[in-house]
């Protein structure tokens, strides 16, 4: 398992950094909160959404600006837009 125990409270306003070295789990909770990745054990409640169930009500309401250019395959070409823009 790449993350285990992560309980993670953001308020509006805040700024929040992960930090670890490389293999730390640190890309798969981004890919967790913004629904890229399905979360495998526990759960995760984004804007008060369960991830599973509103993925694409919480997708509308985040960005996601990653390191490198990247298109995800299981999105649609607007899906992606979305998401990146």
């Amino acid at each position: 398992t790449a993350v285990e125990d992560l309980s993670l409270h953001v308020h509006t306003g805040e700024t929040v950094g992960l930090l670890g070295p490389n293999g730390a789990g640190k890309t798969t909770v981004v890919r967790v909160l913004t629904t890229l990745t399905p979360v495998q054990h526990g759960e995760v409640a984004i804007f008060g959404m369960d991830s599973r169930r509103r993925t694409m009500d919480i997708r509308h309401n985040i960005g996601y600006v990653p390191q490198q250019l990247s298109i995800e395959s299981a999105l649609t070409a607007r899906q992606n837009v979305d998401l990146f823009a």
